[in-house]
């Protein structure tokens, strides 16, 4: 399967990696051929849960996850069928001190020109591909706490928004959808739903799955596959959820 896969919607070209191989596979959705199939060279490997795709310069993005200790970015470029890696790394967690793979991402840059990204040790970072000096890493901050895990970002119309669902199995943990400022760098709970949920219906909630925001930028969308035997029991009776956002909440200017 291709459980990291995403598509250059201008070129026509899906790039994808597989859960049981060190293999990539660049489809060209024009010509119905394959432009590259085959493991990266020199030992590095394509990150199965992770990678954007540059809609300017074509180019796709992930990190070495063979490289256990920087996990230095990588990026495929489909027309040249050609990797590079470079020394640049995903930011430390300052109080775990540790770099990690990556996460969530935007599908596109956000307002300020930069794709964001989130390591699975909760560093948040902002990426450009293309600088004077190589692909250039800023980080952000930690998306909720001391850092955890996110699964997928939404970025609002205007590119100002990042929402997001940390991910967290007790009540400790309470789940909180957050909204990422951009513009000003300040993070916002916008609800809490887990104890909620649990406690009115019985529902556990697990992971977010397919999290979406409508075009108008007014409502998220998201899967939770959760469960109905106790706390801390996901994964069986999943379930979709519409959050509205409140309009004062959103100003896209």
């Amino acid at each position: 399967n291709l459980p990291s896969f995403s598509v250059d919607t201008r070129r026509g070209r899906l790039v994808g990696t597989g859960s049981l191989s060190d293999y990539v596979l660049c489809w060209d959705c024009i010509n119905d051929k394959v432009r590259f199939a085959g493991a990266p060279p020199n030992g590095w490997k394509w990150w199965v849960r992770s990678q954007i795709c540059d809609d300017e310069t074509g180019k796709f993005w992930t990190c070495d996850s063979n490289d256990t200790k920087k996990y230095r970015l990588m990026s495929f470029d489909p027309e040249y069928n050609r990797f590079e890696r470079y020394e640049v790394s995903p930011p430390e967690n300052p109080y775990t001190h540790t770099i990690a793979t990556l996460r969530a991402h935007t599908d596109r840059p956000a307002m300020d020109g930069y794709y964001y990204w989130s390591a699975m040790n909760g560093a948040m970072f902002r990426f450009k591909p293309e600088s004077p000096d190589g692909p250039y890493v800023e980080y952000v901050g930690l998306n909720w706490d001391r850092g955890r895990d996110v699964l997928q970002f939404a970025l609002s119309p205007s590119g100002r928004y990042i929402y997001y669902v940390p991910v967290g199995w007790t009540y400790e943990q309470n789940s909180p959808i957050i909204q990422f400022d951009v513009k000003t760098g300040k993070r916002k709970v916008l609800c809490w739903y887990r104890k909620y949920y649990f406690e009115k219906y019985g529902y556990w909630t697990g992971s977010t799955y397919a999290f979406e925001i409508s075009k108008d930028g007014s409502f998220l969308v998201f899967c939770m596959n959760g469960e109905f035997q106790g706390e801390g029991k996901s994964y069986g009776h999943p379930a979709l959820f519409v959050v509205n956002i409140p309009e004062e909440e959103r100003r896209e200017d």
